[in-house]
Formats: structure tokens, C-alpha cells, sequence
């Protein structure tokens, strides 16, 4: 675990500066994919979605599934094989939990709307960075569909739940190490 928090920038000088801090976020990022898709198409079950919020939810997931193929193909170009780690979940562990405790859809998609949103600012960065083109086109197509769940999931939740959901993103940012 990290020792200290990190801004977007201080954490992608410190990876692209390393081939191994590279290969490192890029297993991290198929694994946050893979499972992000799974996470999100189980919420159809666990919440009994139907009608149009099940259809969000589902082309939602889609999304991931279409991401988790495109980062493989980044670790696979590396030669590195493309698999779910067995990793402590420092984010999830922060934020879900609460989730039990609500017990509400509202509540679920207001954690991904704040997770998404987190994530807009690193994918911006990623794609504007020129040195690594395969990593810049794969985050340049990924935006618009984040940009996509950010906005579908607050429209799926309420003011109430983003601001409970908030105090348990913030510990989960600091979880993982970047500052908000």
C-alpha cells in the first residue's frame, strides 16, 4: 500500500516512469473492468431491476465487458496474460459496505456515479498523454462511455444518496491513495 496520497498527475508521472508501475496498473485496470461488470450486471438481480432502468444497467455493464476486451489487448500487446487478481478491493471495501446498510438501489447508483466520475479525470489525462498512443486511443474511446455511467447513475440516484455515498467515496479515495 502506498505510503502517501497522490494527485491524477503525480500518479501517472510516477507509473509512466516505470515499466513495471506500468504493467502493474494495467493488470489493476483489467481486473477493475472485468469485475466492474460483473459488480454492475448483478445490481439487475439484486435489485430486481426491470423495464428501462434494468436496460441501463445492462448496456452499463456492456460497456465494461467491451472495456475489460480493450485493456486486454493492452496487456496482451505487452505479452502480459490478462487475468482477475486476487487483491485486497480498497475502494469497494470503503463504499459497499454502506450498501448493505442502505439497501437501495438509489444508494448503489450513487456509488457509481461518484466512482465514474473519479475515474473521468484519470481517463482524461491517459488520453491526452501522446508517449503511450495504444493507452491514449484505448482511454479516448473509454471516456464517452464513462462520461455515459457517470451521468446515468446520478440520474438513477438522488441528492440524499450521492451526499451519504460521498463521506464513503472519500475514504475510499484515500484508500487507494488519490487525493480528491
Amino acid at each position: 500500500m502506498k505510503k502517501h496520497s497522490e494527485t491524477t498527475q503525480q500518479w501517472w508521472d510516477r507509473v509512466s516512469n516505470s515499466q513495471e508501475e506500468m504493467i502493474n496498473w494495467l493488470k489493476a485496470q483489467y481486473h477493475g473492468e472485468a469485475t466492474a461488470e460483473k459488480r454492475i450486471r448483478e445490481a439487475i438481480n439484486r435489485y430486481k431491476l426491470k423495464g428501462i432502468k434494468a436496460k441501463i444497467i445492462n448496456s452499463i455493464a456492456d460497456d465494461e465487458a467491451k472495456h475489460t476486451k480493450w485493456v486486454a489487448k493492452l496487456l496482451k500487446d505487452r505479452g502480459i496474460t490478462p487475468e482477475i487478481l486476487q487483491k485486497e478491493e480498497r475502494y469497494w471495501n470503503k463504499v459497499l459496505p454502506k450498501e448493505l446498510e442502505y439497501n437501495n438501489f438509489k444508494y448503489f447508483a450513487a456509488v457509481g456515479h461518484l466512482a465514474e466520475t473519479m475515474r473521468l479525470d484519470r481517463i482524461t489525462l491517459l488520453a491526452s498523454d501522446t508517449r503511450f498512443k495504444d493507452i491514449a486511443k484505448v482511454m479516448s474511446k473509454i471516456y464517452p462511455d464513462e462520461l455515459f455511467h457517470a451521468r446515468a447513475f446520478k440520474e438513477l440516484s438522488n441528492k440524499k444518496r450521492i451526499k451519504q455515498a460521498k463521506v464513503y467515496h472519500t475514504e475510499g479515495m484515500n484508500a487507494i491513495g488519490l487525493l480528491p
